[in-house]
C-alpha cells in the first residue's frame, strides 16, 4: 500500500460488449494498479541557485512533460500546465520516466534565458510514491564588461587620445 491510494487501470477501462436477453458475458475483466505522483514547480531563479527559494517568482502556464513506459512496457504520455503558484502535478502508473518543461514556452520571460537546473529529470515512479520537488529553474544570464583603457587625466572616462590595453587578465570575486 501506497502514500496517495490512487489508483489507474493497468488493462483499460471499459470494454463494449452486446448482450441479448438472458446471455451473461464474463470476460469483462480490470486490473488497476497504485499510482504514483511526481510534483515540481517552475519558477525565477533569481539566485542562480537551483533551488525553489521562499520569494522567487513561480512561472504559471508553462507545459510539462512526463513520458515514458509504465511497469508492463506501455507507453505513457501526459501533459499539464503549471498553476499560478507555478506548480505542476502527474498522477502515473508505476514505471520509467522522464519529467521535462518546455524551454520555449512563450510564458517564460524572454529575458530568462538561461537554465539553472537540469531541463529533464530522469526517474523510476513506485507505487503510492510521492515525489515533489522536481523543480525547474530559469535567471537571465549575467555578464561583466567594457574597455580596459589608460586613464590618462584620471577623470573615469575613456577620452580621445585614452588607448585600450589589450591582453589584460580580468578577475571577477565573489
Amino acid at each position: 500500500a501506497g502514500q496517495i491510494g490512487y489508483m489507474v487501470a493497468s488493462t483499460g477501462s471499459s470494454a463494449g460488449v452486446s448482450l441479448g436477453g438472458n446471455q451473461a458475458y464474463t470476460q469483462a475483466d480490470f486490473g488497476f494498479i497504485e499510482a504514483g505522483e511526481v510534483s515540481g514547480h517552475v519558477f525565477h531563479d533569481a539566485n542562480s541557485n537551483g533551488v525553489f527559494d521562499a520569494g522567487e517568482t513561480p512561472l504559471p502556464n508553462v507545459t510539462v512533460t512526463l513520458t515514458g513506459a509504465d511497469l508492463n512496457g506501455n507507453p505513457v504520455s501526459l501533459t499539464t500546465t503549471t498553476d499560478a503558484a507555478g506548480e505542476y502535478e502527474f498522477v502515473a502508473p508505476p514505471g520509467n520516466y522522464t519529467i521535462t518543461y518546455n524551454t520555449g514556452d512563450p510564458d517564460i520571460p524572454p529575458a530568462l534565458t538561461q537554465a539553472t537546473t537540469p531541463v529533464t529529470v530522469s526517474l523510476t515512479l513506485n507505487a503510492g510514491a510521492e515525489v515533489g520537488g522536481i523543480d525547474f529553474g530559469r535567471d537571465h544570464p549575467g555578464s561583466v564588461g567594457d574597455t580596459l583603457f589608460v586613464d590618462a587625466n584620471g577623470n573615469g572616462l575613456q577620452d580621445s587620445g585614452e588607448p585600450g590595453l589589450a591582453n589584460v587578465t580580468v578577475s571577477l570575486y565573489d
